[in-house]
């Protein structure tokens, strides 16, 4: 079975405020999201592309978004670490199988 992971971004009811991007899996046509502690603002988000735009004139913002982005693509390649362990043993999974292992992960690594 495929599954897709595709990074997203909410954006703040408040306007001005920072956004939430989120990571949406989607896997025999079902869909969850898990929630990240990365924030962006909307002008710094490329909705098109579903990436972040790191084009800040601020060399302190630009450096935050660049750590952002690093931090962003390692916790997609660690979910694409998951799915692959569970095909590779022939498992059968669901979304919360991959979302319990991911967030057991950051559990362990941030002790």
């Amino acid at each position: 079975m495929q599954t897709s992971i595709k990074l997203k971004f909410r954006p703040s009811v408040i306007i001005g405020k920072v956004g939430t991007l989120y990571s949406l899996l989607i896997h025999n046509r079902r869909v969850t999201q898990i929630k990240t502690h990365y924030r962006v603002k909307t002008e710094e988000w490329d909705s098109v592309n579903e990436c972040i735009i790191s084009s800040a004139t601020d060399t302190t913002r630009k450096t935050q978004l660049d750590s952002i982005q690093r931090c962003v693509m390692w916790d997609i390649h660690r979910l694409e670490k998951i799915i692959k362990d569970y095909e590779e043993k022939g498992v059968r999974y669901q979304l919360a199988n991959i979302a319990d292992t991911y967030k057991r992960q950051c559990t362990k690594h941030s002790l």
